[in-house]
């Protein structure tokens, strides 16, 4: 397998991530003392787009992927970067960020070739007359002259961010520690791995603007799974629960396609998105829903920041939020009474309904046997 490098080619495309690399220009001698000949690759080919300098040679997982042409005199490869990848998000912004010292490499096997004697100077060169190209990379140093400037799509900050297919979690979620966990000042590229929205008024580098973060965040502020019981949480939010979001209405179905996507592919049916307005009534079940929610949200936060106070060494509650949490104890409990009280009085009831209809049943079952006796 061989290699060659050339310059990035200006470019101007849609979608964000993508590339346009000329990757050969064909006929003329390169500096490894080839021709490429018109014709030599396949149309069309699909291709990957390689780690950094050919490193996934090595093992390293490609970072994209593309296709080849011939466009004139020139060999062009088209593709994008995976953007939901961290290799894919890191060779984008570094290729992004080289600007005009970008260069480009390609592998290929040699299918046929033939040779030519230049008569002025007797030197031979190799003339590749048809290739099979496997991939193109990114690359420090390149082979090819006159570097042009490097133009990559820039990847566009949008309200509602794109939905995108991940591994998924059913573990329990306490998302103040996911935010708490979360790198400050990164990329929207970051932020948009663990969020579903994003105010497009702010700036998209601070966490703050940032909503419906719905990933597992690692100590070390690298990001994971989508947890599915917040993806429920968000959709429920959306639905009205919880007070509701202050996000536009025509960001709603953006979002919610985001976390729904992430339900549906840990197997499991998302909830509907339902038209709520404030004010709106709410049903007895979803109400009971983000009761239990919120409750549970709330128990958790005060744990994690129990955890943080004694990691630095402070009292694990406050006077002032131990007071605070004394009350609320106090009314759960009080409400917890209140509610066995009700389920008491409704099996009361219940029993005292099987009593009236079993002496009906009888009664029913009696006329009956009089009837045959008759």
């Amino acid at each position: 397998m061989e290699r060659k490098q050339y310059a990035l080619k200006e470019m101007t495309l849609d979608e964000a991530g993508s590339f346009r690399a000329v990757f050969a220009t064909l006929g003329v001698v390169d500096h490894h003392g080839d021709i490429i000949m018109p014709g030599s690759i396949e149309q069309g080919a699909k291709v990957r787009v390689s780690a950094y300098n050919h490193a996934s040679w090595g093992g390293a997982l490609p970072v994209g992927k593309g296709d080849i042409a011939e466009v004139g005199n020139e060999l062009v490869a088209t593709g994008k970067f995976f953007l939901d990848t961290s290799n894919g998000a890191e060779t984008y912004k570094t290729i992004k960020n080289l600007g005009d010292l970008g260069e480009w490499s390609f592998g290929f096997d040699i299918i046929e070739k033939d040779y030519q004697q230049d008569e002025a100077t007797g030197r031979e060169y190799r003339r590749l007359k048809k290739l099979k190209v496997y991939e193109v990379s990114p690359v420090l140093l390149g082979a090819g002259v006159g570097t042009r400037t490097t133009d990559i799509k820039a990847l566009e900050a949008k309200a509602a961010i794109p939905s995108h297919s991940t591994a998924t979690s059913k573990d329990s979620w306490d998302g103040s520690r996911a935010e708490k966990h979360l790198k400050l000042d990164q990329d929207y590229a970051y932020y948009r791995k663990a969020f579903a929205w994003m105010n497009e008024d702010a700036d998209p580098s601070k966490k703050s603007s940032h909503k419906f973060i719905h990933h597992e965040v690692a100590a070390d502020g690298s990001i994971g799974a989508a947890n599915v019981k917040a993806c429920q949480t968000g959709i429920g939010i959306l639905n009205g629960g919880r007070g509701g979001t202050k996000i536009p209405p025509a960001d709603r179905k953006g979002v919610y396609d985001h976390l729904a996507r992430h339900i549906k592919d840990a197997g499991l049916e998302p909830p509907e998105l339902k038209s709520y307005d404030e004010g709106t009534s709410i049903t007895y079940a979803d109400h009971a829903g983000w009761v239990y929610g919120d409750v549970i949200d709330f128990v958790q936060r005060s744990r994690g920041i129990a955890l943080v106070n004694a990691e630095k060494g402070k009292p694990a509650v406050s006077e002032q939020n131990r007071e605070m949490l004394t009350g609320i104890a106090c009314e759960l409990k009080a409400a917890g009474e209140a509610l066995e009280e009700l389920l008491g009085e409704c099996e009361a009831k219940s029993e005292e309904l099987d009593t009236e209809l079993a002496a009906l049943f009888s009664a029913v079952e009696t006329n009956e046997l009089m009837r045959s006796v008759r």
